[in-house]
C-alpha cells in the first residue's frame, strides 16, 4: 500500500490542485547532449522540497516498521523515483509534439502504467529487482520522448483543406481539454485496474461493496471537468456557428461530436470489463445508458445556464460551475440506487424525460442570454 501511495501520489502533484506544465531546463542550442539534458532536468525534481519530504517519510516508515530492512527501503525510493518519471512521460505527451514513433514509444508507456500499477497491487511483485527494472524501463522511454521532440504543443489548428477528422483536430489540439480527458482517463485506468486486480483475486468488485463507486465507472469526469461547461473551451467555434446560421440544434450536433471520441474510449475501457466480471447486466445496462443520455444532454443545459471563462486547464475553482458539478454527481448517485432495490428502476424513465426537458430548456436559455454567455466565456 505504502509503494501504490508513494507511486500515485508523485504522480498526482502535477495535476492536483492545478497543472503544472512540462518545461524545458536547457534550449537545443545549449551545448550539452540531449542525454545529459533529459538527465539533469529530473535531477532538477529530486532537490525540490516535495522529495525531500518523501525521503523523510520513507525513512520514518522504515524505522518504525515492524521488520525494516534494505529491501523495504531500496523498494520505496525506487517507487518514488519512478513516479516521477511516469509524471514527465505524461507530460512529454500533452505538452510537446513528438516523432510518431516516440508515440509508439507512449503507448508502450502507458501499459506499462498499467502494469506498474499491478505491481504494486500484487504482493509477489513488490520486489527491489522489480521496482528498479521498471525505474529503468521508464528512464529510457523518458530519454527517447525527450529526444524526439518536435516542438511545443500549440492550441490552434493547422490550416488543412480537408474537413476529415475536423472534431478530433478540435479536441487534440485544444490543450485544455486534451489535458482534461488525458487526466479522466488516466483515473478511469486506474479504476479499471483495481477491479481487474479484485476479479483475479476471486473478491467482490469494489463497486458491489460500495455502490457510490458506480459514479466512477460513468464517463462523470469528463462532464464535471469540462463538458458541462463546453463552450467555454470553444468559444470562437460557438460564435462562428452563431454567426452563420444561430441554429442551437446545429450547435448541439457540433457539441456532440466533440463528446464522441472520450465517450467511445470510456464505453471500450469499462462496459466489457463489467459485462465479464459481473452477473448485473441488466443494471450495468441500462445504469450506463441512462447514465450517458442524462449527462450529454445536461451538459449543454449546464453550459448556458452556468458558464464561466477558463483561462487555464485547472482554475482554482474548477473549469466548470461548482452547483453543475455537484448537481452532475448528485443526479448519478440517486440513478446508482437502482442497484439497491428494483423499485428504484423507475427512476431511469424519470431521467430520460429529464434529458429530454433539458435539451429543450437550454435552447430558451440560450436564446434568452447568448450575449451574456459570450461575454463570460470570451
Amino acid at each position: 500500500m505504502i509503494y501504490a501511495a508513494l507511486f500515485f501520489i508523485t504522480i498526482s502533484r502535477t495535476f492536483i490542485p492545478s497543472y503544472n506544465p512540462l518545461k524545458l531546463e536547457f534550449p537545443n542550442y545549449y551545448p550539452i547532449s540531449v542525454f545529459q539534458k533529459y538527465s539533469l532536468s529530473l535531477l532538477g525534481d529530486y532537490i525540490k522540497p516535495f522529495f525531500f519530504y518523501m525521503l523523510s517519510f520513507i525513512l520514518t516508515a522504515t524505522f518504525f516498521r515492524e521488520n525494516a530492512d534494505f529491501n523495504f527501503l531500496a523498494t520505496a525510493f525506487a517507487y518514488l523515483i519512478l513516479g516521477n518519471i511516469v509524471r514527465q512521460n505524461i507530460q512529454y505527451v500533452i505538452d510537446f509534439k513528438l516523432t510518431k514513433n516516440a508515440y509508439l514509444a507512449s503507448f508502450i508507456a502507458i501499459g506499462l502504467i498499467i502494469i506498474a500499477s499491478i505491481n504494486i497491487a500484487f504482493s509477489f511483485l513488490d520486489g527491489v529487482l522489480i521496482s528498479w527494472l521498471l525505474v529503468v524501463l521508464f528512464f529510457l522511454l523518458g530519454y527517447y520522448q525527450h529526444y524526439s521532440i518536435i516542438d511545443e504543443r500549440k492550441s490552434s489548428i493547422a490550416n488543412s483543406s480537408s474537413k476529415r477528422g475536423i472534431n478530433f483536430k478540435l479536441i487534440v489540439n485544444n490543450k485544455k481539454a486534451r489535458m482534461l480527458i488525458i487526466v479522466g482517463l488516466f483515473f478511469k485506468i486506474i479504476v479499471i485496474v483495481v477491479l481487474i486486480i479484485q476479479a483475479y483475486k476471486g473478491k467482490e468488485l469494489l463497486v458491489d461493496n460500495i455502490p457510490i463507486m458506480w459514479l466512477f465507472i460513468t464517463p462523470l469526469a469528463f462532464f464535471t471537468y469540462f463538458y458541462n461547461n463546453i463552450w467555454a473551451f470553444w468559444p470562437s467555434l460557438m460564435v462562428n456557428m452563431e454567426l452563420r446560421n444561430g441554429d442551437y440544434y446545429q450547435m448541439i450536433k457540433q457539441g456532440l461530436q466533440l463528446m464522441k471520441f472520450p465517450l467511445l474510449i470510456d464505453f471500450i475501457l469499462a462496459l466489457p470489463l463489467l459485462y465479464i466480471f459481473s452477473d448485473k447486466l441488466v443494471f450495468i445496462s441500462l445504469f450506463y445508458i441512462t447514465s450517458v443520455v442524462f449527462l450529454v444532454s445536461f451538459s449543454f443545459f449546464w453550459s448556458a445556464l452556468l458558464p464561466i471563462k477558463v483561462k487555464k486547464v485547472f482554475q482554482r475553482k474548477g473549469a466548470t460551475n461548482m452547483w453543475s458539478s455537484m448537481a452532475t454527481m448528485l443526479a448519478i448517485a440517486i440513478l446508482a440506487l437502482m442497484q439497491v432495490n428494483a423499485w428504484f428502476y423507475i427512476i431511469s424513465p424519470f431521467f430520460l424525460a429529464m434529458s429530454a426537458a433539458a435539451i429543450w430548456f437550454s435552447k430558451d436559455i440560450y436564446r434568452d442570454n447568448k450575449h451574456k454567455i459570450y461575454e463570460k466565456i470570451m
